[in-house]
């Protein structure tokens, strides 16, 4: 007969015909039918209790309500020990019923560090006999879970290892996903079978690394990309080496096919600090540290951009750091027969801009050195069509400086220090102005050092008209129109090979259109000679 016992642990005992359990209180009555009436007392045996089914319920929330437990410090002894002799047999088998919460079907819990929450056995050798088997019917469920809670070490949620040389720690028939690093240790992964991994053929997964090496897709992002923390100078996120000694051959090549594309892209973010959006360096005696090349033969176009959007800023910056030799910041050349070695563009149509800027901090250098091998060493031009507009204005702050300053070098031949010429029906060759209300000041001064030299030549080349070498005027009642001085010499000498050396003409009402005058005790006011009339004198 089958009985079912309602108790925690218990042993049967016969007295007179009637089964009772004895242990501390109340005897407990065995009873024919099952569930029957439930009844309270304790029973401690020493023996073995035999029972064709075994049911035991607790309500409490905490309830153990199947304890086991080998107190044998020693020995592999179990607190539980459950067998199945069925083909289709579970030993154990655990249900949570509950249909929410994170239950467990089976709990196993080890407090040795060494020790395992749940070990299976199959002692089969031969067979697919399985140790553990984890099963679930759910779409997105897991056979087996495993979580290490502990955030350090070296943990894992699960290991499987194998001691045969073919075996396998963890095999899978199925897809294989993982979100983290897949790595290997001895041999690292070897044998396997990428035919479908992560949703991916095995197509999409390089077995070897093929050279050359070529990537292709859609990202609005990047298609490579490398990331480096490290601070140490002359780290890279990427980092190309070509290692061919000749050819012209590419570190790092970047083709860009876009109307605004970029073949090669640097972008420094930090706000603070000299960094470089690129830098390229060359150790040839002959390199180039940066290349630009344009190579549309037709457009406006550029070898080398710069763009600086600060209001200090540099678009182009150049720099040559050495403190010798004949070296240059910015060297620009073009050869072509009507081209620009360097060009210079303010755009702005209002301000006091520059189309180019020079500045020389050495006490004997130049703000701009220009060298032809033509007949203009520097050309400058100015296409406003009114108002005071300069081809050159000079400027110097020094007490003895020169605004502008010409210097022929060649000891013969007719050269000028300064040549200006002027198209103009009433323009000016050369006009000079000084600023000043007192003092003796020049609008020009002309100076000649030879024994046979002329401070000013005027030069009137038309052959009809009436035309002057020089034209004086001053509009001071007391001025002079010209003026010479000689401190030995004659003041002021005339001469003419046809017509009149002097022609002196005055429209005022009072005054002398020649006037003479001599301070010297033995000096003559005025002296005229002639081989013809040594003075001809009219007044009305």
């Amino acid at each position: 007969m089958t009985r079912t016992m309602l108790l925690a642990l218990a042993a049967t005992t016969a007295v007179a015909g009637t089964t009772y359990l004895y242990g501390q209180g109340t005897p407990v009555q065995l009873q024919p039918t099952t569930p029957g009436t439930q009844q309270v007392g304790n029973a401690n045996v020493s023996g073995r209790v035999i029972a064709g089914s075994i049911l035991a319920e607790s309500s409490a929330p905490t309830a153990q309500v199947i304890v086991g437990n080998a107190t044998s410090t020693t020995g592999a002894n179990f607190g539980g020990f459950f067998r199945s002799d069925s083909p289709l047999g579970r030993a154990l088998y655990g249900r949570a019923s509950a249909t929410s919460g994170t239950t467990h079907g089976v709990w196993g819990q080890a407090d040795s560090p060494g020790g395992r929450g749940v070990t299976g056995v199959a002692p089969a050798t031969t067979g697919n006999a399985t140790g553990v088997w984890g099963q679930t019917a759910s779409t997105t469920g897991r056979g087996v879970y495993g979580y290490t809670t502990s955030a350090s070490g070296v943990n894992y949620g699960v290991m499987g290892q194998s001691s045969s040389p073919q075996g396998y720690g963890v095999f899978s028939q199925g897809n294989m996903h993982a979100t983290g690093v897949i790595s290997g240790n001895g041999s690292g992964l070897t044998n396997v079978n990428a035919a479908f991994l992560g949703g991916q053929n095995a197509s999409a997964f390089l077995t070897e690394i093929p050279v050359p090496l070529t990537l292709a897709g859609t990202s609005a992002s990047h298609i490579v990309r490398g990331t480096n923390s490290a601070t140490a100078p002359g780290a890279s996120g990427v980092s190309g080496y070509a290692t061919g000694l000749t050819g012209a051959t590419s570190g790092v090549y970047g083709q860009n096919s876009g109307t605004a594309g970029n073949g090669v892209s640097g972008y420094a973010t930090s706000t603070t600090g000299v960094n470089f959006g690129g830098r390229f360096l060359s150790d040839s005696t002959s390199g180039r540290g940066v290349f630009g090349w344009a190579a549309n033969p037709t457009g406006a176009n550029y070898g080398v951009y710069g763009l600086s959007a600060s209001s200090t800023g540099r678009g182009v910056y150049g720099l040559a750091s050495s403190t010798t030799g004949l070296a240059y910041g910015i060297f620009g050349e073009s050869q072509s027969t009507s081209g620009r070695a360097v060009v210079g563009l303010a755009n702005a149509t209002t301000g006091l801009t520059f189309g180019g800027y020079f500045d020389s901090d050495s006490a004997g250098g130049y703000g701009v050195w220009a060298n032809s091998a033509g007949p203009y060493g520097l050309f400058a031009s100015s296409t406003q069509t009114s108002g005071s507009a300069y081809g050159v204005f000079g400027e110097s702050a020094s007490t003895t400086g020169a605004g502008v300053y010409g210097d022929s070098t060649a000891t013969t031949g007719i050269n000028w220090g300064g040549r200006f010429r002027s198209a103009s029906t009433a323009g000016v060759g050369v006009s000079g102005f000084n600023t000043a209300a007192t003092g003796t000041t020049y609008g020009g001064r002309f100076e000649t050092s030879s024994t046979s030299g002329r401070g000013v030549f005027g030069y009137a080349a038309a052959a009809t008209g009436t035309t002057y070498g020089i034209f004086g005027q001053s509009d001071s009642t007391t001025g002079r129109g010209v003026y010479g001085r000689s401190g030995s010499g004659t003041g002021g000498f005339f001469s003419s090979t046809s017509g009149e050396a002097l022609h002196a003409e005055s429209n005022g009402l009072v005054g002398a259109t020649i006037l003479t005058s001599s301070t010297a005790t033995t000096a003559t006011g005025l002296v005229v000679t002639s081989g013809y009339r040594g003075g001809d004198f009219t007044g009305t």
